[in-house]
């Protein structure tokens, strides 16, 4: 029986596993040490590794094998093999398979962003002052269940609103069986309860922009590690702050990843993410007279049948139907592309 490889301690605290070490033992990257992208920027990465912080490049094969894959570019919560190429300067290698990757369609339209990689727990905020924004939730819902990653709604600044319980049934409604928690960075509700789910699991917060996303973080971690601004007279919504995504190391265990406010979350080729957000709908539509119902205005439609009776929301549908079309209006370029793609690689 071989041997269990050992786990260096700070690696261990930021996600490090005995599988991952295994992968990266048994691949042609094993002679490098390991480190996880904390931060990526323009020219660069920050990486974190049982030496510390550490900043890194990319190797000339690595950035001409990724020039026209940008899927297999490194960014945060990946992790990575990397070498000192002289002095205090280090060059990435190589990047271990990913356990899970949040994508979204690109502002551009036509590509695909990866966001964050290796997350087990999503984190949806938003603030109880904006009131229930169901159709951006089902897209921040549809991307978690399509990378993989287990989500739940975090709705933060209680202490500014009476409508938490209206809120929270309507959530509840929206996406069986995803958590809802209330949460006030201001008095503390709910702010210990959220913390106990993050040790030992690499989480990520997602949401618009002044939602609160860093004050949780800095609540967390004990210090001011990222900077807030107070809210806006005019409407008390909070203010832009996050340029970029962080990782951080948890002092009670765990890693948690923050991101910008997204103005705008394109889906990209979540087919599987679409059914489980919207699964009620999904099985309905196994009723439908027809096998190709659009739900316009077929006889026989299960779904319009549901809206008469006041036990489907008509908004829902159309979301529903939305996404599903944006989501299969990428989904077929890529079957196109497939064969050609491979022959010019």
């Amino acid at each position: 029986m071989s041997p269990v490889p050992s786990l260096e301690p700070r690696l261990r605290r930021l996600g490090l596993d005995v599988g991952r070490l295994g992968e990266h033992l048994a691949s042609r990257l094993a002679p490098l040490p390991l480190a996880r992208v904390s931060v990526e920027h323009r020219g660069g990465y920050l990486l974190e590794g049982s030496a510390g912080q550490l900043r890194a490049g990319l190797t000339g094969r690595l950035r001409a094998s990724v020039r026209g894959e940008p899927m297999e570019r490194p960014v945060v919560g990946d992790w990575v093999a990397y070498s000192t190429t002289g002095g205090d300067a280090m060059a990435i290698h190589g990047v271990l398979p990913r356990r899970s990757s949040l994508v979204r369609r690109a502002a551009d339209g036509g590509r695909a962003q990866l966001l964050v990689t290796n997350v087990e727990l999503a984190l949806i905020v938003a603030a109880l002052l904006d009131g229930e924004r169901p159709r951006g939730l089902e897209r921040y819902l549809s991307m978690c269940l399509e990378g993989g990653v287990a989500p739940r709604i975090v709705l933060t600044k209680a202490d500014r609103s009476s409508e938490a319980p209206a809120v929270v049934e309507a959530l509840r409604q929206l996406a069986p069986g995803v958590p809802v928690h209330v949460v006030s960075a201001l008095t503390g509700e709910g702010v210990e309860a959220l913390r106990a789910l993050l040790p030992d699991k690499t989480s990520v917060l997602l949401g618009n922009s002044g939602v609160g996303k860093s004050t949780l973080i800095n609540a967390w971690l004990g210090h001011s590690a990222l900077e807030t601004r107070a809210t806006r007279a005019s409407d008390d919504k909070g203010r832009h702050t996050t340029t970029a995504r962080h990782l951080f190391a948890l002092p009670t265990g765990g890693v948690i990843i923050d991101t910008p406010g997204m103005r705008e979350l394109g889906v990209w080729r979540a087919e599987e993410g679409l059914a489980e957000t919207f699964a009620e709908l999904e099985a309905l539509a196994l009723g439908c007279q027809f096998r190709d119902c659009s739900h316009t205005a077929e006889p026989g439609c299960r779904l319009l049948l549901a809206i008469a009776q006041g036990a489907l929301d008509a908004g829902r549908l159309a979301a529903w139907k939305a996404l599903s079309a944006e989501a299969r209006q990428h989904a077929a370029p890529r079957a196109r592309r497939g064969p050609r793609a491979r022959r010019q690689r």
